[in-house]
């Protein structure tokens, strides 16, 4: 198996360059803290943000796309309900020719 199968497995990246740096540089930051004081919680943590870092890939940013799209979704279908002949007649309505009755509290 050459590399290029390998990277074609890999799932596309969503982190962007700059972020990819700092990501890496923390995460190689903490793990060498966590080797230091031997913290296993802190080298699972650095480790991650290594291998996000030189992937490019992060999970959370992917489920909270994914998250978007499904309300987008839902958005983009109530709208289609509102176009219906009301609310398209609701529309063509406004405003209306009265303006609304205001009463500053005088009998």
């Amino acid at each position: 198996m050459n590399h290029h199968d390998i990277l074609d497995h890999l799932p596309a990246a969503n982190v962007g360059s700059a972020e990819r740096v700092i990501t890496t540089t923390v995460g190689g930051l903490l793990l060498a803290a966590a080797v230091r004081r031997g913290s296993v919680v802190a080298g699972i943590a650095g480790g991650l943000l290594v291998a996000r870092g030189l992937t490019g890939y992060c999970p959370a940013y992917e489920a909270w796309s994914h998250r978007g799209s499904n309300d987008g979704e839902a958005l983009s279908s109530a709208h289609d309900e509102e176009n219906d002949d009301v609310g398209i007649a609701s529309e063509d309505s406004f405003p209306a020719s009265d303006p609304p009755s205001f009463n500053p509290g005088r009998a």
